[in-house]
């Protein structure tokens, strides 16, 4: 075999901590320009990051025979600078350079009398500066957009570099921020968020790149679907072939596992499939209710495929009163003498009548989840999508028994497709001196089929 389909060599090009006392600052006061190197001891490097977390966090795992436990010590003032590139074959190495900082140690194992095992859990800057402190502003007449912008540039000095990927939304909104922490008021921006076609949410989150804040139409729609990643199990015949390829090779999954197909139970409970919102208007004392189902709604917000994972219909089997929204609205008082002399801005009731709809879509798109373990790769993100081919399935139209037939070579026609990838761990291990084989785990996540199911009987509602 020429090569096997091993991780990606990643080069360690930096792993320095920084104590109080012991680190130099630029003229500035910001940039770290002296610690301590414990390239040396690191064992594993574990990064996480999610499409439903707000920041990066991670763990090192050390192994030393110097006790910097004690030495510098690790007493969670600390950060630490990590720095790696990630070779990409033909094209120039991707390279990687973020500090964090530290908040636990864990795992100390004294493995030999002169040689102990410990890991360093670490988080991002702007997390720990979120914890640490509160926001109680207004903020008048900003779209959420600019709302997010000015947190995390005034609260929790966020450079514009690592805000890679703000998309702009549309309606101005009053908001007060009561006490929340940094990232918290992002989030409560980030569930009133729109774009122009009111037909998406939105997600902030955090990778190694920076920050982001897309709608779901946008990550679910990239720009080119022919460009897009693909990654089958058995690439090539990868297994048992005597030379492979290497693009075959890092594109052949090594481990995949469906968490999840679905939870009929959960969407009942959760008014995925059915769900009936109450517009209150305190003003004018009056109230309406809508109904929404998941058959009438599908086709109202953008998806990874064209089918639904549920047959049409079915949701009515699902009382309309299994959940409940209780929303507010100016459907009645938006014409009186008090509105106007407030100029009450209009357009916050879109914003809440959307939260209903997120509900649904942020469950949908965890719908079916799939971990795939794969060889390292450099453009791979939390929020991208790919195309995942799963082992090729029996076809069920040509007979109901059992079949003796083979199998055949096609992808499985209902989860195979566009996948976005909701969170990566990248893992990181020591090979040699200055090298780490680099390996991904990835959650894919499919919020809809490749083909369509058999509608079921309309009944009684």
């Amino acid at each position: 075999m020429a090569i096997s389909a091993g991780p990606r060599q990643v080069r360690l090009l930096a792993c320095v901590a920084y104590s109080p006392g012991m680190e130099q600052r630029s003229p500035q006061g910001t940039v770290p320009i002296k610690g301590l190197d414990i390239s040396n001891y690191i064992v594993n490097i574990d990064l996480y990051e999610s499409v439903f977390d707000d920041t990066v966090s991670g763990s090192l795992t050390l192994s030393d025979t110097v006790g910097l436990p004690e030495y510098l010590p690790f007493v969670g003032v600390e950060y630490i600078l990590i720095a790696f590139s990630v070779d990409q074959g033909d094209k120039t190495p991707k390279e990687f350079r973020r500090i964090f900082r530290v908040v636990g140690l864990r795992d100390q194992e004294f493995t030999k009398n002169e040689e102990r095992m410990f890991t360093v859990d670490i988080a991002t800057s702007e997390f720990v500066t979120s914890v640490s402190g509160r926001v109680q502003k207004s903020y008048n007449g900003v779209t959420c957009s600019e709302g997010i912008q000015r947190i995390l540039s005034e609260e929790m000095g966020v450079s514009n570099d690592r805000m890679t990927d703000i998309e702009k939304t549309t309606f101005k909104i009053d908001a007060i921020i009561p006490n929340y922490t940094p990232l918290s008021a992002v989030n409560y921006f980030t569930l009133l968020a729109l774009n122009p076609a009111e037909d998406s949410i939105f997600l902030f989150y955090e990778t190694l790149e920076g920050f982001h804040f897309n709608s779901l139409r946008n990550l679910l729609s990239p720009p080119d679907v022919s460009v897009l990643p693909i990654f089958n199990v058995n690439e090539g015949g990868v297994s048992y072939a005597k030379t492979i390829n290497e693009s075959v090779a890092f594109n052949s999954i090594i481990r995949l596992a469906q968490e999840r197909s679905f939870n009929v139970l959960e969407d009942i409970a959760g008014g995925v499939l059915r769900s009936r919102v109450l517009h209150l208007d305190f003003l004018a004392r009056k109230y309406a209710f809508t109904d929404t189902n998941y058959t009438d709604t599908f086709e109202e917000s953008p998806h990874l495929s064209k089918f639904p994972v549920y047959p049409k219909n079915f949701d009515r089997v699902v009382n309309v009163n299994a959940k409940l929204f209780v929303l507010p609205s100016s459907d009645w008082s938006k014409d009186s003498k008090y509105v106007q002399s407030t100029q009450d801005r209009i357009d916050q009731d879109r914003l809440y009548r959307a939260i209903e709809k997120r509900n649904r879509q942020v469950k949908m798109l965890r719908h079916a989840r799939t971990t795939i373990e794969l060889p390292g790769q450099a453009d791979i993100r939390a929020g991208s999508v790919v195309i995942i081919n799963y082992p090729s399935s029996r076809p069920l139209e040509d007979s109901i028994g059992p079949s003796t037939s083979s199998i055949p070579a096609n992808p499985s026609r209902y989860y195979s497709g566009a996948h976005l990838i909701t969170s990566v761990r990248h893992i990181l291990t020591r090979t040699g001196v200055a090298s780490l084989s680099y390996f991904m785990h990835l959650e894919a996540c499919r919020d809809s089929f490749g083909s369509p199911l058999v509608e079921f009987p309309k009944g009684e509602d």
